[in-house]
């Protein structure tokens, strides 16, 4: 097994390469002297500080503290090290404001477990620079994940889309983007990597291997430093592959790996069984590829002897072919049952309909209340009586929005998502959707104007039809 896996890992290290000016940036991060002053004045060459991503910032605030010993006269050392004292305010501010969610949690009897960087500023709080962040990142049971998302709907707390949908997406999600005004930037997870579906067994085991800890008051976990080490390698490589350059997560990676407390076989013994190993050896190459470090080869080497099953890497390297051969060949493998299918699809659990008229539908149509032709940007109708048996209902609005305006609205059958709606708006006409089968024995309908909030578009329901 040891010829296939390294002939993929060389042909994925040749589809995902770091760029030049990211590989600069972290050696100004890890090298010292004449090799970290060189680098850095390559990446002046490379690259504009004025141009630079979100992704650069957070590892430009991390090697601010450099700048004073290997170029202490440059232009770009003063505006770095004020951006970065801004950008850390910042991320403290962002912090802050999650703690009530954190709170409001924990106070409903959901388990909450740390992610990302703030786990990581816990488990490694004395490593250099600033850590700057945008959001806080935290995981709960899957099975709890629902009625998280409705406790902090409760707080204030929405995203781009409808409570509904919002607890519907652990499906096919792995978590959803909240935000509440004016600081608070919540991503909550039922799973802490992206991609397919992990298994029950799986995240039970990481949340058993979790420790207590106290958060600004608030009784969370913290995963433990073998899952934040696959957690991480895993971040930065999917963030590579989307062409940023995630500087700061593999000098996070690399604060982990060199903790006293790491241990290489826990680390081989997690990626195993999140089936990373590939992904996790392809980030420490990149890693070590910039300074060798013995404990990072040392980490290589546990995780590439470890005795496991061939398809993770040729799941890996199926993802990293890029355009349609990296299609074809997935579709190929998952049909052939080598590959797991990654889970529910979005547009099975959520349909996408589209206009299917701009004129009031024609057969009977259900009594609306007095509230109904108000416009606004959620409608709530109940039917005179549940329904005996599945209806296909025919639902018809009228937008507030000029025309030439989109209208994406959230359908959910008594507290359940049922379909998304779409459709463009024209001068003076109706919006008429025929909706899947709401099932037999619903009672009420729900109708929401995408994205929520204050600044949501509004609309009025002109009439619920059964054709």
């Amino acid at each position: 097994m040891g010829l296939p896996r390294s002939v993929l890992c060389r042909c994925m290290r040749s589809r995902v390469r770091m760029p030049e000016d990211m590989g600069c940036l972290l050696k100004v991060g890890l090298c010292e002297g004449d090799e970290a002053a060189a680098a850095w004045a390559r990446w002046r060459q490379l690259r504009d500080l004025d141009s630079v991503s979100w992704e650069e910032h957070k590892g430009l605030a991390r090697i601010a503290g450099r700048l004073v010993v290997i170029d202490p006269d440059g232009a770009y050392r003063p505006r770095i090290h004020g951006l970065a004292k801004a950008n850390w305010t910042l991320s403290q501010i962002m912090l802050q404001a999650g703690v009530p969610a954190l709170r409001a949690l924990v106070e409903a009897g959901i388990n909450v477990m740390l992610l990302k960087g703030c786990a990581v500023q816990m488990h490694v709080p004395r490593s250099s620079g600033p850590r700057v962040t945008s959001d806080l990142d935290v995981m709960v049971p899957r099975a709890d994940f629902p009625r998280a998302i409705r406790v902090l709907a409760a707080e204030g707390w929405f995203g781009r889309n409808s409570v509904e949908y919002a607890a519907a997406s652990w499906r096919f999600k792995s978590g959803q983007g909240l935000r509440r005004a004016p600081q608070g930037n919540l991503d909550i997870h039922h799973q802490p990597l992206h991609g397919g579906r992990i298994a029950d067994d799986v995240l039970a085991a990481m949340w058993a291997r979790s420790s207590p800890f106290s958060f600004h008051g608030v009784s969370v976990r913290l995963p433990s430093l073998a899952d934040l080490v696959v957690c991480a390698a895993s971040h930065a490589m999917d963030a590579m592959a989307k062409g940023e350059r995630p500087v700061a997560r593999f000098l996070e990676l690399h604060d982990l790996i060199t903790c006293d407390r790491f241990d290489a076989e826990a680390v081989a013994e997690v990626a195993s069984q999140f089936s990373v190993t590939p992904v996790v050896v392809h980030a420490l190459r990149h890693l070590d590829a910039v300074k060798h470090d013995r404990r990072v080869s040392e980490a290589i080497r546990h995780l590439e002897r470890r005795p496991g099953a061939v398809m993770p890497w040729v799941r890996y390297f199926a993802d990293a072919l890029p355009g349609r051969p990296g299609t074809f060949m997935r579709d190929m493998l998952t049909r052939m049952c080598l590959l797991p299918r990654p889970g529910e699809r979005e547009e099975e659990v959520v349909p996408r309909v589209r206009v299917s008229g701009r004129t009031l539908p024609g057969g009977p149509c259900l009594p609306l209340d007095d509230r109904a032709g108000s416009m606004c940007s959620r409608h709530e109708f109940t039917f005179p009586e549940p329904l005996d048996a599945p209806r296909e209902l025919v639902i018809a609005i009228r937008s507030g929005l000029e025309p030439g305006g989109h209208m994406r609205l959230d359908v959910s059958v008594d507290g359940d998502i049922h379909a998304r709606l779409l459709g463009s708006v024209k001068d003076g006409c109706v919006l008429s959707f025929r909706l899947p089968p709401v099932p037999a024995g619903s009672r009420s309908l729900a109708i929401v104007a995408l994205p929520p909030g204050d600044g949501a578009p509004r609309f009025s329901l002109a009439a619920v039809a059964i054709p």
